[in-house]
Formats: C-alpha cells, sequence, structure tokens
C-alpha cells in the first residue's frame, strides 16, 4: 500500500470518527439547534373589503446546521475511501489526473452543504431559496471543474472564472441581510432579541 492511500484512509477514519461523535455525541445540542423548513404560500385576505396577501409558511421538516457538518463530514471520509481505491498507483498512491471528477463531486456535495447550513444557522428555511442555493452551489462547482479542465489551454478558463465569481457573489449577496441582521436580533431560532441603545 503506498503512501498516499494510508493517508486517505487516516483521513477517513478521522472524518468517521468525527461525523459519528457529532451525531452521537452532541445528540441533545443538535435537537436544541433544529431550525424550520418550510415552503411559502401566498394567501389572499379580501375580509375586509380589501386585498391583502400575505405568506403563510408551511412546515416541512427541521434540521440542524451541526447535524449537517456531521453528515459532510462522513460524506467526505467516504470520498476519501473512494479515492484511495478508483485513484491509487503504485508509483504515487493516488492517481493525480486533472480534473479529478471524484473531488469536484465531492466538492459539489460538501461546499453545497456548507452553504445551506449557513443560510439555515441564521434562520433561511424557505425551501424555494434552499434549491436555488443548491442549484448556484452545483453550478460554481461546475465552473472550478472547467478552470481545472481549461488550465492548459491559454486564455479559455477566464470566462468560467468570471461566471463562478458572479455565481459566488450571487450566493453571498442573496445571505448578506440575514448574515447582516443576526447580531442585531441575536440568535433567529424563534425569539428575536433587540440588543439595547447605546
Amino acid at each position: 500500500m503506498e503512501r498516499w492511500t494510508i493517508w486517505h484512509l487516516v483521513l477517513a477514519v478521522l472524518h468517521t470518527i468525527a461525523g459519528v461523535y457529532v451525531l452521537w455525541g452532541l445528540h441533545d445540542g443538535i435537537m436544541k439547534t433544529e431550525q424550520p423548513v418550510y415552503w411559502t404560500q401566498g394567501v389572499a385576505d379580501v375580509s375586509k373589503n380589501e386585498f391583502h396577501v400575505h405568506l403563510k409558511k408551511n412546515h416541512l421538516f427541521s434540521i440542524s446546521p451541526i447535524a449537517i457538518h456531521a453528515i459532510i463530514s462522513l460524506g467526505t471520509a467516504v470520498s476519501h475511501i473512494l479515492a484511495s481505491v478508483f485513484y491509487k498507483c503504485k508509483k504515487d498512491g493516488v492517481k493525480n489526473k486533472r480534473p479529478n471528477r471524484l473531488r469536484w463531486a465531492e466538492y459539489s456535495i460538501t461546499a453545497t452543504a456548507i452553504t445551506l447550513s449557513g443560510y439555515i444557522s441564521v434562520g433561511q428555511g424557505d425551501i424555494f431559496i434552499l434549491v436555488i442555493v443548491t442549484i448556484m452551489g452545483f453550478l460554481l462547482q461546475a465552473c472550478g471543474y472547467l478552470m481545472e479542465k481549461l488550465a492548459t489551454e491559454k486564455g479559455q478558463s477566464w470566462r468560467f472564472l468570471v461566471v463562478g465569481s458572479f455565481v459566488e457573489l450571487a450566493i453571498v449577496r442573496q445571505a448578506q441581510p440575514l448574515y447582516a441582521s443576526w447580531p442585531c436580533f441575536g440568535c433567529p431560532n424563534h425569539h428575536l432579541h433587540q440588543r439595547p441603545s447605546p
């Protein structure tokens, strides 16, 4: 067994230990940090001879950002195991092929899940927004994959850098109002506590 194959297996064990510990050892913390995920429905109100529309939140499920990170850790462990099997070779222990499809597939899942965790942790539970963020996360990693694929061809990868930058900007800009309001109102999990005036 080659050196890089051993490192992949060691990292797989570490990620597995971390994921299992968080899921089982921090179970109470996970339950306390669960956030609702819902889909919004426009409801018209004409009861007072006026037309008003408000958004009704229809609960789907609840999930904790802590649990998401634990699952990401377990998924990363699986990725290291697959890398040690599929990309091993006698010389390096890992077949350093560019672009590495397994690595980019893992990034598209884990990086996108971490982004979703950030949204959920600040109280964004609208399933429509989370789906859009997921699609943009996959698109962002696809841009990275294509940049690496075209890295040896002069003047070809820059366009995907531009597209990826705009996608990343859209992801961050969409979350910015949520993160900006978090320190002002405290934890968004059911109770909003406004800071006292200085």
